[in-house]
């Protein structure tokens, strides 16, 4: 069983707007009772979650964190966290990993990051999400990824393998010479968007044509075993082609019956159709199969505010 480790650590302390509250950096250090910030003690049971983002780590708390005054006074009151840097970021986040995962009756391991994932008040799940590498594992901790990324594109909303995309504009439209490549980042379904939108524009300079179908192949080629259909399913829904997207998800869910995104894939896309009662109906499915599926949760919990 890991122990929790004693050590001491500088940092500095930033706004959100990454702005530094200190000169020279401070001293901190950890043991069994939380972590020391100058002196002050933050203790494990008042943190509600740490996240790596962009080199810091941001402290979130709980609604009410009992705070020393120089602590109080770093706190983010938009987002009632602190973001800190330090040389020892992972060690930082292991210790508060470790604190978690004995203080929980029930955790489940990350097959990805082997994040300790706290499971007590969850419903009894085929699938876990991690939040802190956003990839969805069995219950025995089994990724089905092979390495390869999958997540929500943060362009089309669908859960898809993410990668780097290139659109190729290479042609007179509309009165205006497009001349012009373009990097995004964003799922297998993206690359056939920009190939059904572009080559036959590209085909008047020729120029982009390569490049549009290199991308094309890119987006088709080595899927993996299980989501074969996915990204022409997605790009199926963006096209608003539902009944052949329901087809392709309804194969792919016959493969991973409980798998919790491509739920969430046919819930959204009968969301973008106006049929709200069949996608709160597939979001439900999703969480029956990951009760804590984080992109479920927040499109729920949109839905809800917009109800009132």
């Amino acid at each position: 069983m890991l122990e929790n480790p004693s050590f001491a650590f500088s940092f500095k302390a930033y706004s959100e707007k990454k702005k530094s509250y200190f000169i020279l950096p401070k001293l901190g250090n950890i043991n069994e009772n939380g972590i020391y910030l100058t002196g002050e003690l933050i203790s494990f049971y008042d943190i509600l979650r740490m996240t790596y983002f962009g080199g810091y780590l941001i402290i979130t708390f709980k609604n009410y964190p009992l705070l020393g005054k120089r602590t109080a006074s770093w706190k983010i009151d938009k987002n009632n966290a602190l973001v800190i840097r330090s040389g020892m970021i992972k060690d930082i986040k292991r210790a508060f990993d470790i604190f978690i995962s004995q203080n929980a009756e029930v955790t489940r391991r990350c097959g990805h990051c082997d994040n300790p994932i706290n499971w007590d008040h969850q419903l009894e799940t085929q699938y876990h999400y991690c939040n802190e590498c956003h990839s969805i594992s069995d219950k025995h901790g089994l990724l089905f990824s092979n390495g390869e990324l999958f997540d929500i594109c943060p362009e089309t909303g669908y859960y898809d393998r993410l990668g780097y995309r290139r659109k190729y504009e290479y042609y007179f439209f509309d009165k205006k010479f497009h001349w012009k490549t373009t990097k995004y980042y964003g799922g297998d379904n993206l690359g056939i968007e920009f190939f059904h939108k572009n080559i036959l524009k590209n085909l008047m300079f020729l120029i982009g044509v390569p490049g549009t179908l290199i991308e094309f192949y890119k987006a088709n080629k080595g899927h993996h075993p299980d989501f074969t259909e996915l990204a022409e399913a997605n790009f199926a829904s963006r096209c608003g082609e539902l009944k052949e997207a329901a087809d392709l998800y309804t194969k792919m869910q016959m493969r991973l019956p409980y798998f919790p995104a491509l739920h969430y894939n046919l819930a959204i896309a009968y969301l973008q159709s106006n049929n709200e009662e069949l996608a709160r109906r597939y979001f439900q499915k999703s969480l029956e199969g990951c009760s804590n599926y984080e992109p479920t949760l927040k499109v729920l919990k949109y839905l809800s505010e917009k109800e009132g």
